[in-house]
């Protein structure tokens, strides 16, 4: 019984010591993030690139990203602000999807027959939209049929392919029931911050990763978070860190990595 006791503390002192990290990497990271609004509004874009590069080396967020591209862009750094909108764009940001495109990358659109022949776009099998970055070795696919549905889509950095979602492949599953599956973990391991419980404070934190080729859970990221409750956010982050491997995807039989979303509710009781 005692050896039990002694395990369950010292497992309580990581679990609180992990989140109290957490948390002040997250304080910290919205501090150098209005230091760095404030340089950039005065025009001090070099101090301000530095500070949202602090920023996002304690906490990355699409946001922080779009910012230090802002700034690149007024150091006529284009490579780096096309970097920073590729990264933000990747965290499925809308605002950095319109302004890579508007910035940085020259789109393709082919439309074909059943044969994969060029076509009229009134009358097609398929539809494939190709975005790319020459500057930054950016690649971006996505294959639509004539209903608009996506079959297959991709991303590509140098040699690196990150598959999303799409009928021509299987998407990653949590391991022993999938979706339902997966529910049932964060509900078991997610803890509801006292600050958030204290203030009653309810919303949706919605977590992005990549699952590797071998099932591993990596890059996690907040892509939407909740403004009012960085705990929050620090604690989706979390639960994400202890999930098990997952089922990889795959394409044409070969296990491929992939990007995921996960939603993690709050609710106040």
């Amino acid at each position: 019984m005692k050896k039990i006791t002694v395990k369950f503390i010292y497992f309580l002192i990581i679990l609180f010591g992990s989140n109290t990290i957490l948390n002040a990497q997250a304080g910290k990271a919205l501090e150098l993030n209005n230091e760095a609004k404030k340089a950039f509004g005065k025009k001090r874009y070099r101090a301000a690139d530095s500070l949202y590069t602090l920023s996002i080396n304690l906490k990355a967020t699409a946001e922080a990203h779009i910012n230090r591209a802002a700034c690149r862009k007024q150091l006529n750094d284009k490579k780096g602000c096309c970097m920073d909108l590729w990264t933000a764009t990747n965290m499925f940001n809308k605002e950095a999807i319109v302004l890579f495109g508007e910035e940085c990358s020259k789109t393709d659109t082919a439309y074909k027959d059943a044969n994969l022949k060029i076509t009229d776009k009134n009358n097609y099998v398929f539809k494939e939209a190709i975005s790319s970055c020459e500057l930054i070795g950016s690649y971006d696919y996505i294959k639509y049929n004539a209903k608009n549905e996506i079959l297959l889509s991709y991303y590509k950095t140098g040699n690196d392919t990150v598959y999303r979602q799409g009928s021509e492949m299987t998407m990653p599953e949590f391991p022993g029931g999938g979706f339902k599956e997966m529910r049932n973990f964060i509900s078991a391991k997610m803890q509801y911050p006292n600050t958030a419980k204290e203030n009653g404070i309810s919303g949706k934190v919605w977590v992005t990763f990549i699952v590797s080729k071998t099932g591993k859970i990596e890059k996690p990221n907040v892509f939407v978070g909740m403004k009012d409750c960085e705990e929050c956010n620090a604690e989706a982050l979390r639960v994400v860190s202890l999930m098990p491997q997952w089922i990889p995807a795959t394409y044409k039989g070969k296990n491929v990595q992939s990007s995921f979303r996960a939603p993690f509710t709050f609710k106040a009781q």
